[in-house]
């Protein structure tokens, strides 16, 4: 017998520990010691039983903490003998617990005690042990054999085990039965003791195959569940229930069964929401990492609550902590489990106050829910609410909530809620399939006019007493709103002292008193003469109704209008069908007037650049349906332009280039009106027309619209436009006198560039020099570039210079006043004309000059090669009349070269820019002419004098002081003006084209590098000769910091490339690192990039060789990962076996020269993403040799292996020279 307390340790370790107050293994065994000692232990058995665990406990702890290197048989034997003894120990203490005495002798309980705890640890023990072995070489003998091979654990050393462990369960059972607790003072069994117990038979659940087997899994709830009943130990259960849940995913619906299996057997009512309280207080964290975990837990509770909704409901409250916490699952979990109350407790007529409150808790909570961060939050109440509704446990009015507010769902960013919200809203139709047929006013307008009616019925309804309580006119209330809860029926005055009697009553005999009163109520309601009031009640009764009724359809109609917006996302579709049924239910939705139907009109807007001609014919049948065809019969004029300027006035710049596309293409059919501008103009200069700045930008839009096809109201109305957008009102506002110039500059658009016909050869529409739109021009140019104000001034300039070289003759005479009178005032210089050295100008003004300059040489350019190289084409057409005239009229031959003596040289020399001869010369074809302009342009920008060669040096200085000083606003504008200035001349381009490298390369700023790389592609078109050097400059801003800049350099490099602007250099590896880039705009492009090189020829071929050899140098710094993105998605583009062949041929004769290991890894990385054949196969054997010296590093293993396993087989042989190449490397 040991002399010291034993106390059940944590761990089989602490027992060796010396250093332990409690009782301690005093001699340890060898494994040979063990094996003697326990082929002895039968002897002992039969010797002394009650010494038997004292003696040999040490032995046993051996004997368990060399458990796995001992043989199975040898432990199976040992734990049988233990078996044994129990048996007779179970024996030996019944006979002593069936004495009469109630308290022992301290040293009989404390023998006695420890007996039972040692023995009790051993076979607790042994079983951790067996289990463990168990579950460890079931797993083992399985591993790899899949499904068509699995063997059971019979098939094991262990197959004794299963039986031995159903005589533990036995044991263990007939040990607890015992009052066992009078061992101990005071006699409540030790709670360490009793948990170790309990732990063990849970660790039994954590089996799978014991969780099948029916019977052993309800002989475990059993014990757990008498335990549990007899210690009361609920929370220590509900721990390690909950424990257990997260960590074995076969457990959820088991340890449900459990908890029901207490709480019904054993009485543990509480346990459920004991298990409740406790998961709130469960590391959160865990939850949001362990995903299997939060599912398993979530599971669990759910099964709870459907298999005892009540229990669940007490701490309702509890578990709606979850919802604030961050794990979504938990948030699913909670949300279901409200589903299941409401729908299996809640969803009852007669139910209580308190509980009506808690429902409708639940349902808002369930309503915001549809608001979560996470979409499969969103899901989930949709999912519930559903079911909700499939099982008829919402009234209308909650009914018709919920519909609206998951109608908004449809257009949920996430595609799973878009489903389930549709899904919802489909079955949600079906509730009322004729709301959605009687419009929306009709129905609001019979609403109010029944709903009055009630409300004079209730007036004149006579006030009745009754011995109802205080609460009912609240129930009436609700009652009213639609609420189906109603307790207005019951008297519970009247009702108190029957309830008291009647509770003793049995069911049967209740249900038969309440049928006879029924009854008697009745006959006697029969018996009673139909008065006044009686009509009155009825007719309010069926009023009643009929206005709860509309309420309930225009609700139901305003939900189902309420998806209008949603199904705007149908007309992104990728599919042709559902982009045409959305263009039709946007047709029908705007001409029935549907609230909202306007944002999918401009939705089809878009559909105008469809590249899908029956897409595109159906958003134009729909815009002319909606707007045009209908004239005389819905519409006049006057609501085509009020539609138009709605869809307008709060359009992006997108929609209004989409509905300016709309509007061109009918007024070229003459399907819209030419009263229109009359009616626009109307409301633009009417002040009792009251519109917004807003709308009239917006008809101002509409007006430039129209004039690019019907010029002539523009063209009578020129004087009214002058006066309303460039005086007074423009001088304040220049976004209005931007867009009124915009107006006049398009009503000259059909003119500009046009050459007529030899038959007609009339002058273009030009105003003269001194017409009042050239004074007010002047006027917004010089005296509002002081005007800082106003930030619209520079969009404002660019659209007056384009207006004077669209609209004024001799544009560039005007512009250089203009300029000239700018420098001279007082903001640039003093007032006779010269700069002041120590004049400060303000930085805003300079940069609005330098992008005035800019506007002049750009719009100074286009009027050249459009305006002036089309006069004179007419020129030439007018001297080509005249030769051909005198061909006819002469009987010899024109003179091959006229006589010039006419006019002077020095007219001829001022006149070159403009021939106004009409001598007969040889005929000039257009690329001549467009020469001479070319030639102009040259001498335009030498001549100091002239308006481009004034104002060049100053954007030149001002740029080369911005590289000194820098300011980010003149740098801005003075690079952006140099890149116009440069567009003007091929020699001004290339005399610039360092500085404009030097800037792209050296500005701090982000956007104005962008902007110069883009800029360095508008050049590369105009001159690639000039460019094509320094386009090493656009390859450099690809590894540019910003993101942004090197989204402009790929998107560059990219035009330039596929247009054949540039060729193809080794610097395209720079490129090819963009497909890696952290932003994913840059990475698409780049993708785009060799996506469309691809399909030119072998291009991608030809450059894969140097671009392995650029990234995989070390001198690159180009990571690993980032490498294998490239090369996967460059080497997709090689299918063809010859390319192939020879792109393994050239990588194979790279391994010879590899320095690093890296290389090594991604050479064989890019052999192992390709498909070889035989002749690559037979490349890669030369390097056998080099490879097997490499073989040790797991990385070229892994990717050897994927070679060998992709190679082609195509033959016997090859498949045998493949086998001996896996051997050889030891794959």
């Amino acid at each position: 017998m040991c002399d010291m307390e034993f106390s059940v340790p944590s761990r089989l370790e602490n027992l060796f520990s010396s250093s332990s107050k409690h009782y301690t293994v005093k001699e340890e065994f060898s494994k040979q010691s063990i094996t003697v000692e326990v082929l002895q232990l039968k002897r002992s058995m039969y010797a002394d039983i009650e010494g038997f665990v004292f003696n040999h406990f040490d032995l046993y702890c051996n004997l368990l903490r060399q458990f796995s290197e001992l043989d199975e048989g040898l432990k199976v034997s040992a734990f049988q003998i233990l078996l044994q003894v129990t048996e007779k120990v179970i024996s030996l203490l019944t006979d002593v617990l069936n004495e009469d005495t109630e308290e022992f002798e301290k040293e009989i309980s404390f023998k006695y005690r420890n007996m039972i705890m040692m023995t009790v640890y051993l076979l607790c023990q042994f079983t951790h042990a067996f289990e463990d072995a168990v579950l460890k070489k079931t797993a083992n003998i399985n591993a790899g054999k899949g499904r068509k091979k699995k063997v059971n654990i019979e098939e094991t050393e262990l197959s004794e085990w299963p039986e031995q462990r159903l005589k533990f369960l036995v044991v263990l059972k007939k040990i607890f039965q015992l009052p066992i607790r009078k061992f101990w003072s005071p006699p409540i069994i030790d709670y360490e003791f009793i948990n170790y117990v309990t732990n063990s038979f849970f660790k039994l659940l954590e089996n799978v195959e014991i969780t099948k087997d029916k019977g052993m899994k309800i002989e475990v709830f059993r014990f757990l569940g008498s335990v549990l009943a007899e210690n009361r130990t609920g929370i220590g259960y509900s721990i390690k229930i909950l424990q257990m849940v997260q960590d074995f995913e076969h457990l959820p619906n088991i340890m449900a069964d459990a908890v029901v299996h207490f709480m019904q057997e054993n009485s543990a009512d509480t346990l459920a929401a004991d298990i409740c309280r406790e998961a709130i207080l469960l590391d959160v964290k865990s939850l949001v990492t362990n995903l299997t975990a939060a599912h398993s837990l979530s599971q669990f509770l759910i099964s709870i609550c459907e298999k005892c909704p009540e229990k669940v409901l007490c701490v309702i409250g509890n578990l709606m902590q979850f919802l604030e916490l961050e794990s979504h699952v938990m948030r699913n979990c909670v949300l279901s489990i409200m589903g299941i109350i409401l729908n299996k407790v809640l969803a009852n007529e007669n139910i209580s106050p308190k509980e009506k409150k808690l429902r409708e808790e639940l349902l808002s909570q369930l309503e915001a829910h549809l608001l979560d961060v996470n979409s499969f939050v969103r899901c989930k109440a949709i999912q519930v609410l559903k079911t909700l509704m499939d099982e008829k446990a919402l009234t209308s009015a909650e009914l018709y909530r919920v519909g609206k507010l998951i109608s908004n769902r449809i257009k949920d960013k996430a595609s799973n809620v878009r489903k389930n919200a549709m899904s919802f809203m489909a079955l949600f139709i079906d509730v009322n399939k004729f709301a959605c047929q009687i419009p929306l006013e009709v129905l609001k307008e019979s609403y109010q006019t029944e709903n009055q009616k009630l409300k004079q019925l209730e007036k004149s309804r006579p006030f009745v007493f009754d011995d109802s309580d205080d609460d009912e006119p609240e129930d009436g209330k609700v009652a009213k709103n639609g609420v189906i809860f109603d307790d207005s029926d019951e008297e519970e005055d009247g009702e108190g002292k029957e309830k008291e009697v009647s509770e003793d009553k049995p069911e049967s005999e209740k249900d038969k008193d309440e049928s006879d009163m029924q009854v008697e109520q009745n006959e006697l309601n029969e018996d009673k003469p139909e008065t006044a009031d009686d009509v009155n009640e009825e007719e309010f009764v069926k009023q009643k109704a009929v206005v709860d009724y509309l309420k309930n359809t225009l609700n139901f109609a305003e939900v189902i209008r309420g998806i209008v917006e949603p199904v705007c996302a149908l007309l992104h579709s990728s599919t042709q069908t559902d982009i045409l049924e959305a263009i039709e239910f946007f047709t029908a939705a705007a001409g029935n007037l549907v609230t909202g139907s306007d944002v999918g009109i401009k939705e089809i807007l878009n559909l105008v650049w469809s590249t899908e001609v029956t897409v595109k014919e159906a958003a134009l049948n729909a815009f002319k349906y909606l707007y045009l065809s209908s004239v005389k019969d819905k519409r006049d004029v006057a609501d085509i332009a009020k539609n138009l300027i709605d869809l307008l006035k709060n359009a992006t710049v997108d929609d209004a280039v989409n509905l300016r596309a709309f509007v061109i293409h009918f007024s070229k059919l003459n399907e819209i009106p030419d009263s229109i501008s009359n009616v626009l103009w109307a409301n633009l200069i009417n002040p009792a027309s009251g519109v917004t700045e807003q709308e009239q930008i917006a008809i101002l839009m509409l007006l430039g619209m129209v004039a690019e096809q019907r010029p002539d109201f523009v063209w009578s109305n020129l004087s009214a436009f002058v006066k309303y957008g460039l005086e007074a009102d423009g001088e304040k506002n220049f976004q209005l006198a931007m867009y009124t110039l915009m107006v006049l500059r398009k009503a000259n658009l059909q003119n500009r560039g046009k050459i007529r016909s030899a038959n007609t050869i009339d002058e273009e529409t030009r105003l003269p020099p001194d017409h009042v739109l050239a004074d007010r021009i002047k006027c917004l140019l010089i005296e509002g570039i002081k005007n800082y104000d106003d930030n619209q001034w520079t969009p404002m300039a660019n659209e007056a210079i384009l207006t004077i070289f669209s609209l004024m003759k001799e544009p560039e005479v005007l512009c250089m006043k203009i300029m000239k009178e700018i420098i001279t005032c007082e903001a640039l210089g003093s007032e006779d004309g010269e700069k002041e050295a120590t004049c400060e100008i303000p930085n805003i003004l300079w940069a609005r000059f330098m992008s005035l300059c800019g506007h002049i040489a750009l719009h100074y350019m286009t009027y050249l090669k459009i305006d002036y190289f089309a006069h004179l084409r007419r020129q030439e057409i007018f001297r080509e009349q005249r030769r051909r005239q005198s061909t006819v009229n002469s009987t010899f031959s024109t003179p091959k070269y006229p006589s010039v003596t006419n006019s002077p040289k020095s007219k001829t020399k001022r006149r070159q820019s403009i021939n106004k001869s009409y001598k007969l010369i040889p005929p000039v074809d257009e690329e001549t002419t467009y020469e001479q302009v070319l030639e102009i342009c040259a001498k335009e920008v030498k001549d100091e004098t002239k308006l481009i060669g004034s104002l060049l040096p100053i954007v030149k200085a001002t740029c080369l002081s911005c590289l000194k000083e820098f300011n980010k606003e003149i740098q801005a504008a003075a690079s952006l003006a140099l890149t116009k200035f440069m567009l003007f001349s091929e020699k001004v381009c290339e005399e610039n084209m360092q500085l404009f490298a030097t800037i792209t390369e050296k500005s701090p700023e982000a956007y104005i590098r962008a902007s110069m790389v883009i800029a360095m592609g508008d050049l590369a078109t105009n001159y690639p000769n000039v460019v094509e050097p320094w386009t090493t400059h656009i390859y450099q801003r690809l590894s540019d910091p910003e993101p942004s800049v090197r989204e402009a350099a790929v998107i560059t490099l990219t035009h330039l490339i596929l247009h054949d602007f540039v060729r193809v250099k080794s610097l395209i590896s720079e490129a090819a690192k963009c497909i890696a880039d952290e932003q994913e705009t840059v990475a698409n492009v780049a993708m785009y990039l060799f996506s469309e090189l691809s399909k030119k020829g072998n291009i991608i071929y030809n450059i894969i060789p140097d671009i392995i050899s650029t990234l995989s140098d070390p001198k690159a710094e180009f990571s690993e990962e980032k490498f294998q993105v490239v090369l996967r998605h460059m080497l997709q583009y090689v299918e063809k076996e010859k390319l192939v062949e020879g792109l393994v041929e050239k990588l194979c004769v790279r391994f010879t020269g590899l320095s690093t290991d890296v290389q090594m890894h991604e050479l064989t990385f890019c052999l192992s993403i390709l498909t070889l054949n035989d002749k690559c196969y037979s490349k890669l054997m030369e390097l056998k040799n080099l490879l097997k010296e490499r073989m040790s590093d797991p990385v070229i293993m892994k990717y050897i292996t994927n070679i060998t396993a992709n190679a082609k087989k195509n033959d016997a042989k090859t498949a045998a020279e493949l086998e001996t190449f896996r051997k050889e490397l030891g794959i």
